[in-house]
């Protein structure tokens, strides 16, 4: 399911932001970017996630910034700090060395590894941890909000899969006797004389039997019922979701198949309009 939550933490003189953000996908997929020196701290929130999320493609953003008087005096500190190396790299040269503001800059890479091991040193990584549960739960509860939107848009689904299959039940007695009395006349001119009821009546059980669809129809209730139970239950349910999803769609397939009515197979391509909004909805659901 979608989600997205950030949360912004002062812990002595560093602020840390960290985010996480995840997409639908058939597998739990996570990525993790954290600054050098905090990669230890992937497996403690690795088994956070887990405990909470089953499925998605899920980004964790971890960034720590020292505020301003800190990161001046640690760039000071450094500046100073490569200032006498070059005065002492002179001496043994014994050769003047040009020091510009180019150079200092071109130092950034090396004064961002002093800062962050600096925060490695001062941020525990009991912080990191409390932090990063305040955030999968904000995480959770945008995720429970858009959870109920897509049960509501599911159960409307079933609302009309059912109505369409309320109508092919009361239809199909009308096919079996609309194909009773054309092949009655259709006889009946061919032979120009009253048909034998017995003879007809068994060509329409043949008929009836080849076209049943009350099986299906039991499955589909069943399936339907089972759905119904699933959307409301607190766990997992996605991939069930789908498979009954494609079970409803392999019966109706099959009832398009065996009754050649126009009314009917209106009604088979509603039921399967709603399967699709369900895999739809269904792939937001862990």
């Amino acid at each position: 399911m979608t989600g997205y939550a950030e949360t912004k933490t002062q812990y002595e003189n560093y602020n840390i932001v960290m985010e996480i953000k995840s997409l639908n996908n058939k597998y739990l997929e996570l990525r993790f970017h954290l600054p050098y020196g905090f990669e230890s701290a992937e497996y403690l929130l690795r088994k956070i996630v887990k405990e909470k999320i089953s499925r998605g493609k899920v980004d964790i953003y971890l960034r720590i910034d020292a505020e301003k008087s800190l990161e001046i005096s640690r760039v000071k500190e450094m500046v100073e700090y490569y200032y006498e190396i070059i005065k002492e790299a002179e001496k043994s040269i014994d050769n003047h060395i040009e020091f510009t503001i180019s150079d200092i800059i071109s130092l950034k890479n090396y004064l961002n590894t002093y800062e962050n091991n600096s925060a490695v040193k001062a941020i525990p990584i009991e912080v990191i941890e409390n932090i990063f549960k305040e955030l999968i739960h904000k995480l959770m509860n945008e995720k429970l909000i858009e959870g109920k939107a897509t049960r509501i848009n599911i159960e409307n689904c079933i609302d009309d899969m059912v109505a369409s299959l309320k109508v092919i039940e009361e239809r199909y007695p009308l096919v079996i006797g609309n194909f009773k009395n054309q092949l009655r006349k259709k006889i009946e001119e061919l032979i120009d004389s009253q048909m034998d009821e017995a003879r007809l009546m068994m060509e329409v059980g043949i008929y009836a039997n080849k076209i049943d669809i009350n099986e299906e129809i039991s499955r589909i209730k069943e399936h339907i019922r089972k759905m119904k139970g699933l959307i409301v239950l607190n766990e997992p349910v996605g991939r069930t979701l789908d498979f009954i999803a494609q079970e409803i769609n392999r019966e109706i397939n099959t009832i398009g198949s065996k009754v050649p009515d126009y009314e009917i197979s209106k009604e088979v391509v509603n039921v399967k309009a709603s399967l699709e909004k369900i895999k739809e909805q269904v792939r937001n659901v862990e």
